[in-house]
C-alpha cells in the first residue's frame, strides 16, 4: 500500500531561511512570517480551490502531485525551462464563511540556494491568473 500524500501544514510551516522560496498566506493560518498577505476572494472555497487548481493545471511543467479528499488541498511540482529544476508549490484555501476564502501558497525550490524571484513571481502570476479566472467567470463557477 503506498503511503498517503503529504500536505504542507501551514500552521506549523516554518519556511527555509534561504532565499528561494516565497509565502502568501493569511497571518491568522501561519505562526510563520509571510512574504505577503493572501488576498480574499469572494467565492465559497470550494469554487476558490476548483479554479485554484485550474490555473495551476494550466501552467506549463507542472504536475499535480495531489489533491486532498475535500479539495481544499493542492501539492504540484514545476520544471524550469531552460535547467529544469523543480520546485515544490503547496497551496490550501481556507474558508472565512460561506461566500468568502482565502488561499496560503508556499512555492520553494529543491536544488539550489538562489532563485532569483522565480518563486515570487510564480505565486504572484498564479494569485492574479486566479483573480482574472474567478472574475471573467463571474460567480466563480469553473
Amino acid at each position: 500500500m503506498a503511503d498517503p500524500p503529504i500536505f504542507v501544514d501551514f500552521a506549523t510551516l516554518t519556511p527555509t531561511a534561504r532565499p528561494n522560496n516565497w509565502l502568501v498566506a493569511p497571518e491568522s493560518a501561519v505562526r510563520a512570517s509571510v512574504d505577503a498577505i493572501a488576498p480574499v476572494f469572494e467565492v465559497p472555497p470550494a469554487r476558490l480551490a476548483k479554479a485554484w487548481l485550474a490555473v495551476v493545471r494550466a501552467e506549463p511543467r507542472t504536475i499535480i502531485i495531489a489533491v486532498s479528499t475535500d479539495g481544499l488541498k493542492v501539492e504540484a511540482s514545476q520544471r524550469s525551462r531552460v535547467f529544469r529544476f523543480v520546485d515544490r508549490i503547496s497551496a490550501q484555501v481556507f474558508p472565512m464563511d460561506a461566500d468568502r476564502s482565502t488561499i496560503a501558497v508556499y512555492s520553494r525550490s529543491l536544488v539550489g540556494y538562489w532563485d532569483m524571484r522565480v518563486n515570487r513571481l510564480r505565486i504572484e502570476r498564479w494569485l492574479n491568473a486566479l483573480g482574472a479566472r474567478l472574475a471573467a467567470r463571474g460567480d466563480g463557477h469553473d
